[in-house]
């Protein structure tokens, strides 16, 4: 990611250091000074409208943090940093602090103040490591999976014990741990990953005193961050071998290649991810989490040897076989949709789904030009449909849309609906209730012969048929709600 040039302008930033170690609290200011602040890995610092912002350099990568303060409320501040840490659960991270930390050292410095590097507070170097457990004499705590963790993860679950000891791994429930029952002394980092699996696993169930937790595929996505943002490693059971989990900066990005088969006129999908010390022509070994309450839950990470790393975006779930093929081919029917919605950003998303416009910034490899297409109106055929008895009837209009030669119907699939005449219509046909659809509603039909044009709604054709009705006494019953026609009033 290019660095952001120097902000010309910037309001003063009058907040102290002390006030931002209360924002953040010891441990997270600690870590923002001592891994980013004082390591010039902060760049380009700016403070404006109450929004400062600043770009933080990680082993290659960049991350654009931004956080907003309330002048009267100088103990508040929201976090604005795409982090996982922040997109997660809202949580202070590192990263705006080191941010507010080069602000705060600049602003005293042009008043004149000293320029030195930033020191952690003497009474933070004092006390005591605040984890749950921290500070208790005792070995380290790892971490460790199967060596088949990724064909567990694939089913659906992974186990994960906790080790206590120093030399050969000695496996003990979350339980002992957060009790104090077994003697350890965690780094923050995996007290943090403790904590994390305590939320999951609180010590009142019955699977915090067992010595293996089964990870769903939500939960072992949450550990595995929480193991990226501490850099602490997973342990391979059996081997001498840990996987090692990237953090947030090192996220990496995808590119969506978008071609199109001339033969079939169908697109065709692919993504590119630079994997570190992935092999040329190989794909990766992605995997995938999706949140069924919320996309902005969707979690991707791409394996490759003993390292996982997470991606910085996640295309929509619409597209997943895109992680696992190495190309995805659309239907013909989805092409002109997909161009206008998903690479033009021309129409607006279906629901609450963001688009690939939306999530990658527009920044495609496409080498498809939406004018080799030629768009032109349908020419639908048209019928009226009775319904009612004796004493009421009632007549739709119904507008049929013809594209593509039917398909033959999948073993044991439903009937089709019935089309405007009474009868199953091909698979391609779409049959539009002319006086009830919503006047907005679009949609295009491929050409049959040619994979370069097609066909969309004609709202002059459906027009003109309703009033060619109109005209012979039948008329709308309650325009414009209407959702038949009946008898023209005498």
């Amino acid at each position: 990611m290019p660095q952001r040039p120097p902000q010309p302008k910037s309001d003063p930033f009058d907040f102290t250091l002390d006030e931002i170690l209360a924002w953040g609290g010891e441990r997270q200011y600690t870590e923002a000074l001592e891994q980013y602040a004082n390591k010039g890995d902060v760049s380009n610092p700016s403070f404006a409208g109450g929004v400062g912002e600043a770009d933080i350099t990680h082993a290659g990568h960049t991350i654009h943090t931004r956080f907003r303060t309330f002048p009267d409320k100088r103990r508040m501040v929201e976090n604005l940093c795409p982090c996982a840490s922040s997109q997660r659960d809202g949580r202070i991270c590192v990263h705006m602090l080191a941010a507010a930390i080069i602000l705060a050292q600049r602003a005293r410095a042009a008043a004149g103040g000293a320029a030195a590097p930033g020191t952690v507070p003497a009474a933070v170097r004092a006390a005591v490591p605040r984890g749950i457990r921290a500070g208790a004499a005792g070995p380290r705590v790892k971490f460790f999976v199967p060596a088949d963790w990724r064909a567990r993860f694939a089913k659906g679950s992974v186990p994960l014990a906790i080790s206590v000891s120093d030399g050969a791994p000695r496996p003990c429930s979350l339980r002992d741990v957060v009790e104090r029952k077994v003697p350890c002394a965690p780094t923050q980092e995996e007290d943090d990953v403790l904590f994390a699996l305590e939320r999951m696993f609180p010590v009142a169930m019955p699977q915090a005193a067992a010595k293996t937790l089964v990870l769903s595929t939500r939960n072992f996505f949450a550990v595995v961050e929480r193991l990226g943002e501490g850099r602490v490693p997973l342990h391979l059971a059996g081997t001498d071998r840990t996987l090692q989990v990237k953090g947030p900066e090192s996220a990496l990005p995808s590119r969506l290649r978008i071609a199109l088969d001339e033969q079939t006129g169908r697109l065709v999908l692919s993504l590119a991810t630079a994997v570190p010390d992935l092999p040329a022509d190989a794909f990766p070994d992605y995997l995938v989490y999706r949140d069924a309450e919320s996309w902005t839950n969707d979690r991707v990470w791409a394996l490759q040897g003993d390292a996982l790393w997470p991606l910085a975006s996640v295309v929509p779930s619409t597209f997943a076989d895109l992680y696992f093929k190495k190309e995805y081919a659309l239907d013909r029917r989805e092409t002109v949709d997909f161009i206008q919605r998903e690479i033009r950003g021309d129409l607006p998303p279906i629901g609450n789904l963001r688009s690939l416009h939306d999530i990658l910034g527009g920044d495609f490899d496409s080498q498809v030009e939406f004018s080799v297409f030629t768009i032109r109106p349908g020419s639908p055929t048209f019928a009226l449909v009775a319904d009612g008895s004796k004493a009421s009837i009632s007549l739709s209009l119904k507008a049929v849309y013809s594209g593509l030669p039917a398909l033959p119907p999948a073993p044991g699939a439903p009937p089709a609906a019935e089309g405007a005449d009474g009868s199953p219509p091909p698979e391609s046909d779409i049959v539009v209730d002319v006086v009830a659809a919503n006047p907005a509603e679009r949609f295009t039909i491929p050409d049959p012969k040619d994979n370069f044009i097609y066909y969309t709604r004609n709202r002059e054709a459906e027009q003109a048929a309703l009033r060619s009705l109109e005209g012979r006494g039948l008329a709308r019953e309650m325009p414009p709600q209407a959702t038949s026609l009946s008898p023209a009033a005498a």
